[in-house]
């Protein structure tokens, strides 16, 4: 078995950290993504067991969300 080119060991040695830290840049990325999705996913949850005429009020990561239940769009006729 003939021994490796200290180059390519050198090249793939540097290809490790950088691997690893893609990997650790997607994972993190993926996971605040889906936390976001959970997020908005327990919101549409609630809501939808309010009444019409119904309105709530939430901070969620900062953020102020309200939501009026059963409103019209302003400008549109219901059909």
């Amino acid at each position: 078995m003939a021994a490796m080119d200290p180059i390519w060991t050198g090249a793939i040695m540097m290809l490790i950290p950088v691997t690893g830290r893609l990997a650790h840049q997607w994972i993190k990325s993926w996971t605040t993504l889906r936390l976001h999705q959970l997020d908005q996913q327990a919101i549409s949850d609630r809501v939808r067991c309010l009444p019409a005429g119904s309105r709530l009020s939430e901070s969620v990561g900062g953020r102020e969300i309200v939501v009026e239940v059963g409103r019209g769009m302003v400008g549109r006729e219901h059909e």
